[in-house]
């Protein structure tokens, strides 16, 4: 008999590998929530705040949200501007220019005991991944890509890792607020990344890679939800089209 999974997904994982690209695809499934980046996420937390209140602000947030969708009541989600659908990418780079394609709007949500809630945030989620991992009531994942390729995709944005700071990381991490400090921007770079692959590896969470969610979707997306109907497609986005 297959074990019941956990109807709480929570997603972290390093900048520009995947992230948004898996939340919009496992919004398509029926009976799913997909929250990307939401904006209450600034609102739960506050300064001086241990990671630990972050956690348990997080866990309440989430069981006030069924609350809310059980009640009937609209949920804001963050959506790719003008559409009503999850954005598989935050920024559109149009030559030296760049976009951002988030808004946020509010919909209604059909309420069932199994309803999945699938929350995305990257660097505040892996700060305070060692007490989000002490929740029995989630299941989480941290998404990775080819260091080299991730590296390349910051310094082809103008977003503040592209200039060697993590903000948030940085509030809970003295290695961050050293890194930070070095005068190269690209060994600042590389120690910020290499700081999401330590707490991957030292939490020993369960990892989904952006290459293997390219070439094997259905798999990738399986370890989260049931997917045995999709047909899915994508395309690598680590080699540069000519």
């Amino acid at each position: 008999m297959q074990e019941k999974r956990k109807n709480t997904v929570i997603l972290t994982g390093v900048p520009r590998s995947g992230t948004s690209l898996l939340t919009k695809l496992t919004s398509q499934h029926p009976n799913t929530l997909c929250l990307s980046e939401p904006t209450w996420i600034k609102k739960i937390r506050f300064d001086g705040q241990t990671i630990k209140q972050f956690a348990n602000a997080l866990e309440e947030k989430i069981s006030s949200i069924r609350e809310e969708i059980k009640k009937g009541n609209p949920i804001e989600i963050t959506v790719k501007k003008g559409t009503k659908k999850l954005p598989d990418n935050y920024y559109l780079r149009k030559r030296e220019n760049i976009s951002n394609l988030k808004d946020t709007i509010s919909i209604n949500v059909e309420y069932s005991e199994d309803l999945l809630i699938f929350v995305k945030a990257n660097t505040i989620f892996t700060a305070a991944l060692s007490e989000i991992l002490k929740n029995d009531n989630w299941r989480v994942f941290s998404m990775i890509r080819n260091p080299l390729y991730v590296l390349m995709s910051w310094r082809s944005l103008n977003i503040p890792v592209s200039q060697g700071k993590i903000k948030i990381g940085e509030l809970y991490s003295n290695y961050l607020r050293q890194a930070v400090l070095e005068k190269n921007l690209l060994i600042r770079q590389i120690k910020i990344l290499d700081w999401f692959y330590k707490k991957y590896h030292e939490q020993n969470v369960n990892i989904i890679r952006y290459e293997q969610l390219i070439e094997q979707p259905q798999a990738s997306l399986s370890k989260i939800i049931n997917n045995s109907q999709l047909q899915i497609k994508l395309q690598s986005s680590n080699t540069p089209q000519r």
